[in-house]
């Protein structure tokens, strides 16, 4: 339900309050700094190698962002996957943001996982990415099966 969701998200920290900002270092667990901040569906785990990832590909870009920016994206990002305005069907895995700062400056890695790497399912979640953000953002592509895991 919404209300499950809700409670949930808000459970989590948000991306800036573990990844380096200006303000911050990343945070430590045990001994290793976060780098990494995924939703994926129930399932299916955010790595190449998932069986649901393996022939699919992702949409992504590289960007210098402000926390509150960062948030909103992510958020927003988590919006559409389950209120289905990004996708309708079933092709989205899930949504990763990677911690890519470096020297004290803050550069995300934002993407957006899908299952098929096909030219019109990637044209579908570009177009419907760009809605829901209302700008264009995930512009990049990356297939997983160049990757190796296509066996």
């Amino acid at each position: 339900t919404v209300e499950d969701f809700w409670r949930f998200k808000n459970s989590l920290p948000a991306p800036s309050d573990i990844f380096f900002t200006v303000n911050s270092p990343k945070m430590k667990f045990t001994d290793r700094e976060v780098d990494g901040y995924s939703l994926f569906k129930k399932g299916i785990r955010p790595e190449w190698e998932d069986p649901a990832n393996r022939n699919g590909g992702e949409l992504f870009c590289r960007k210098t962002i402000d926390s509150r920016d960062l948030d909103l994206v992510y958020e927003t990002l988590l919006l559409g996957m389950i209120g289905e305005t990004i996708d309708d069907g079933d092709d989205i895995c899930g949504c990763r943001i990677v911690d890519k700062s470096r020297n004290g400056r803050p550069l995300y890695r934002i993407e957006l996982w899908f299952k098929r790497d096909e030219e019109n399912v990637k044209e579908y979640l570009k177009k419907n990415v760009h809605q829901v953000l209302r700008r264009f953002l995930l512009t990049e592509h990356r297939s997983h099966r160049s990757q190796g895991y296509n066996k």
